[in-house]
């Protein structure tokens, strides 16, 4: 970055998607701190490899919460903020085990 383009730069903080919706929704204090939400990357995954019979069912509610939960519980708290300020970007960054995938990684949904 050139020195002018430093002073544009706007704080940012991240947080684990796995978070329940209560936890998500107490992002309030932060954006408190922060002024406002511009934008919200949705870019979080894991896997846990191996066949699906050795795939145990912590393993796949982990990657469920992640991959599913995670990105509609930051939505759900994002969206009444960039609504009150008439403004705001969500971005959604899938992985391309989406549409690849390969024999050891059966739980991962994302």
């Amino acid at each position: 970055l050139r020195k002018s383009e430093e002073s544009q730069l706007k704080p940012a903080f991240a947080l684990w998607v796995s978070l329940s919706r209560f936890q998500i929704a107490a992002i309030g204090s932060e954006l408190n701190h922060f002024g406002r939400l511009d934008v919200m990357v949705a870019n979080a995954g894991l896997e846990h490899l191996g066949p699906v019979d050795t795939l145990t069912d912590e393993e796949l509610e982990e990657m469920v919460r992640v991959h599913l939960y995670g990105p509609f519980h930051l939505v759900q708290a994002a969206l009444p903020v960039m609504r009150s300020q008439s403004a705001g970007t969500l971005v959604y960054v899938p992985s391309p085990m989406a549409r690849l995938g390969f024999a050891w990684s059966t739980g991962y949904c994302h």
